[in-house]
């Protein structure tokens, strides 16, 4: 306990003695651990969706594996039969989402549900929804248990101390649908579903035909079942019962499985009806705070290398006194320990403060609870992990050398002494090069992205959110109409997917006696003039051909390439138990963002299947928005009275600009992490060129004595670092250019590596190390140099 506290006291008095550089050491370590604690928690976010769960690991959303078309949804028939032949699946449960948003009304407030989640009794036992209020399984087939959040029940009844069931309006009041409030429910901002409003039944499919494959069909099975067998068990169920196309019967005797079965861990970040470039981001952010850690590690090496071969003579005495090396590594853990053990401290303090920040700008819900047991054991690893590294080398590599070698002073200048340090330095330099040169990737694809041509055009286009339904044309014809009379106005459409809209649903078409699969987009006239998309062969739909409203379709340029469809223009397709004509050829345009290669795609303004045609756009000339927008908001109600009473809106180029959130958020976090990196590197270059110029203090007054300019010397001392520089470059080169090539692969489109990047980092860099190590040799160059002589 004695040689304990003994030590205790020199770690101290040394730590005292070397304040600045050791300021600069545990705040380097600081950010470094701050860095990878919001990274750690920010990845634990992102994989932890619904596990809380308690059936988290046994759940499974049955999927459809088809060709060209891989989907989530399934029909109520094949749920029906994995329930009756499945003995080891315990629940079978339904869900569906409402593709259109209504409004709910009480005597005092009124607001608009938009997403609206539809379960059956077995899907709401399984995801367990957290429902404040008692409920009872409905027994009458169509009876259906509604509910609201919490937030929104006190909306509509606020002197209300929960009466429960309580009736509100549905949709116009004018039409005196009413509906009963059952209860109310805690949202999770932590799951894969997310919804304002909660409707259970016991079955959600009686309003559907048991062919209909709109809902999602989620299974919960028996602990230690053998999924991939049960999956060839429903792929036989599945094949039995559905055997609704060629396509699909082709494949029924066939070997292929066309029923997968996705864990719901999996469903956040890498669903197979995803691309998993999700997984991929979050998996390279993780890799990026480890990268940091170790950059602060490193930094912390190359401080502790410096301070420890200024102290040679210190280790060489002890030595010499009878100390041993078991001794002499213990004082120096010490010192890293106390050094880490502040980092880590200062580290919280500055994760507690820019939390908040964070949160707001990656739009998450991270934060350290004292009951999380994940991060209480987290922070002493790290600890541990930080006082490992950074010691290792000063604690047992320099306690290791002769005491003669030391006491001549010949150790840094040995060639074992100097190319640790070099190594050390270069691999700072190259982590730090390599996020600087990431994020102008980042920001050049980014920048692409919203500049390139996206094939059609948004600005001045009006999204008007619509409860009516236009499937018809006449039936929207006298809206359009009306809306077209208000000055400023230009072109007036309904579609059933606006750009930036989910995926359309898809449909089999036959074609040249081959059966694939389409996207179908239902739409108005002045469609494709609305958004000015351009027209590659044919012609568009126009009121002048009686048959556009009934038999006409238009396709685009990615169904003719995929599916190989040679001189388009005139040729039948059928599907949907309709035959159509194509009449003409659409130039392809990126309606999802640039991540995913436009889908073959045919456009109809007859529905015989697909989705609704709900949405409204219109497009206002150039400076008359505003009162286009007060107009239609007085208006509204004697425009479009199926509507209802409230005039919604959006802005097509802002709801198109959101599709790019993944990617600004990864900027923000590359942003982030690079000033820490750049902070970290410029506090380890402070810190050698001080201890270089220290170094070389009596060979830099020599020099001045005979005659040696300032910018000579300046110019010596840089070249020290110039070989270091470069090989750094090369390094952080290289493995940018393998790691920024892989997540370009991410994106349908994009834009081509260039040497712009690589060229301004190695210029940026190399111009703040020389700035740097200037200003200490500068600094150096003040002391007289007979004073500097006199002192050796």
């Amino acid at each position: 306990m004695g040689l304990f506290k003994i030590n205790c006291k020199i770690a101290l008095r040394n730590l005292n003695k070397t304040a600045l550089s050791t300021s600069i050491n545990i705040w380097g370590i600081a950010l470094a651990i701050a860095a990878f604690i919001v990274v750690v928690l920010y990845v634990r976010y992102e994989r932890n969706f619904d596990a809380t769960n308690p059936n988290y690991e046994n759940i499974y959303l049955v999927g459809r594996d088809l060709p060209n078309n891989v989907t989530g949804y399934t029909s109520p028939e094949l749920a029906k039969k994995i329930k009756e032949t499945c003995p080891e699946v315990e629940l079978v449960g339904k869900i569906k989402y409402t593709n259109f948003e209504f409004a709910v009304s009480s005597e005092t407030a009124r607001f608009y549900l938009k997403n609206v989640l539809s379960v059956d009794y077995d899907a709401y036992k399984m995801f367990n929804f957290l429902i404040s209020d008692s409920f009872f399984k409905p027994k009458e087939r169509g009876e259906r248990s509604f509910f609201l959040s919490e937030n929104d029940y006190k909306t509509l009844f606020p002197i209300n101390d929960r009466v429960i069931p309580e009736m509100v309006a549905i949709g116009d009041k004018a039409f005196g649908q009413t509906a009963k409030i059952d209860g109310v429910f805690i949202p999770n901002l932590h799951s894969n579903f997310k919804f304002d409003g909660l409707a259970i039944a016991d079955d959600i499919s009686f309003e559907m035909a048991a062919a209909d494959q709109t809902n999602m069909t989620f299974i919960q099975v028996k602990p230690k079942t053998d999924i991939a067998n049960l999956e060839k068990k429903i792929n036989v169920i599945y094949k039995s019962i559905s055997l609704n196309s060629v396509a699909e019967s082709k494949l029924a005797g066939s070997k292929t499985n066309l029923i997968y079965l996705d864990p719901l861990k999996n469903l956040h970040l890498q669903a197979r009806t995803a691309s998993g470039d999700n997984k991929k981001t979050v998996d390279g952010v993780l890799y990026l705070g480890i990268s940091v850690l170790l950059l602060g590690c490193i930094n912390s090496i190359n401080m502790n290398v410096a301070q420890s071969t200024k102290r040679a003579k210190e280790i060489g005495m002890k030595k010499v006194m009878g100390a041993n090396r078991n001794a002499i590594a213990l004082q120096f853990l010490l010192e890293v320990f106390v050094q880490c053990g502040l980092a880590a401290i200062i580290g919280l303090i500055v994760v507690e403060a820019a939390l908040p920040a964070i949160n707001n700008a990656l739009a998450v819900k991270l934060s350290i609870g004292i009951d999380d047991t994940s991060i209480f054991w987290l922070i002493p690893l790290i600890l541990l992990f930080t006082t490992v590294l950074t010691g290792i080398y000063p604690a047992f590599i320099l306690s290791s050398f002769k005491p003669a070698l030391i006491l001549k002073g010949n150790f840094d200048q040995s060639s074992q002494g100097q190319w640790i340090k070099k190594a050390f330095l270069i691999l700072q330099f190259s982590i730090a090069m390599s996020f600087i040169i990431g994020l102008l990737i980042i920001r050049d694809q980014l920048h692409y992205m919203q500049t390139y041509d996206r094939g059609f055009s948004a600005q001045q286009v009006i999204s008007v959110r619509n409860q009516a339904i236009f499937d018809k044309e006449e039936k929207f014809k006298p809206v359009k109409d009306k809306i077209l009379k208000i000055n400023g106005v230009k072109s007036v459409t309904v579609a059933s997917h606006i750009p930036t809209n989910p995926k359309a649903a898809s449909a089999l078409f036959s074609i040249d006696g081959e059966e694939n699969y389409f996207s179908v987009v239902n739409v108005g006239f002045d469609y494709f003039e609305t958004l000015q998309i351009k027209l590659s062969d044919g012609r568009f739909f126009s009121e002048k051909f009686g048959m556009d409203t009934t038999s006409s379709v238009i396709l685009n340029e990615a169904a003719i390439k995929k599916y190989n469809i040679l001189n388009p223009i005139g040729k039948t397709i059928r599907g949907c138990h309709t035959t159509f004509k194509i009449v003409g050829v659409i130039k392809d345009f990126k309606s999802e963002g640039f991540e995913k290669a436009v889908e073959p795609t045919l456009y109809s303004i007859n529905k015989v299947c697909g989705d609704m045609k709900l949405a409204i756009m219109i497009k206002v000339e150039q400076n008359r928005a505003s009162e286009v927008i007060d107009e239609l908001k007085g208006s509204w109600s004697t425009i479009n009275k199926l509507d209802g009473e409230d005039f919604r809106y959006d802005f097509i180029d802002g709801l198109y600009n959101k599709l790019f959130e993944r990617q600004e958020r990864l900027q923000f976090i590359i942003t982030c992490l690079s000033i820490i990196t750049i902070l970290i590197a410029l506090f380890g270059i402070y810190a050698y060129a001080k201890f270089i110029t220290n170094v070389r203090r009596k060979e830099i007054a020599i020099r001045r004595i005979l005659g040696a300019e300032h910018l000579q010397i300046v110019s010596l001392l840089n070249l020290h670092f110039t070989w270091l520089i470069v090989l750094s470059n090369v390094i952080a080169i290289l493995v940018v250019y393998i790691t920024a090539n892989k997540w370009l692969e991410g994106f349908a489109y994009k834009l081509g590596l260039s040497a712009t990047p690589f060229v301004l980092t190695s210029i940026f860099t190399t111009i703040l190390i020389v700035c740097t190590v200037s200003y200490q040799a500068f600094k150096a160059m003040k002391t007289p140099a007979a004073v500097i002589l006199k002192s050796e």
